[in-house]
């Protein structure tokens, strides 16, 4: 927001600004509508595809259940809360012919 000299208490916006709280790293943001977007370190938006990737966990009992990774055109990795992680070794193997959901 910026104030103009001329005019005391007059205030116009110049773009809509975004609080991000992790500039310290790479972090995935979602909103309620499924769509999920990069903050990069340097606050910058990444511009690439990002994928979900289902991965398979152990339950308490030993059985096992899906939950997912998030997956970056380079390579990056990130775990449901948005957080990096390294790339998971549990991931299960896409069929050619399955869509991938992916976001912008």
């Amino acid at each position: 927001m910026k104030k103009e000299n001329h005019m005391p208490g007059k205030v116009t916006e110049d773009k809509p600004t975004f609080v991000v709280s992790n500039l310290g790293e790479d972090r995935i943001y979602g909103n309620l509508f499924g769509e999920v977007r990069l903050i990069n370190q340097d606050g910058t938006t990444y511009k690439g595809k990002i994928f979900k990737r289902r991965i398979t966990m152990k339950n308490i009992d030993n059985s096992n259940y899906f939950s997912f990774v998030y997956e970056t055109e380079d390579n990056r990795f990130f775990n449901k809360g948005g957080m990096p992680i390294k790339k998971p070794t549990n991931m299960v193997k896409q069929s050619d012919n399955e869509d991938t959901d992916e976001s912008k």
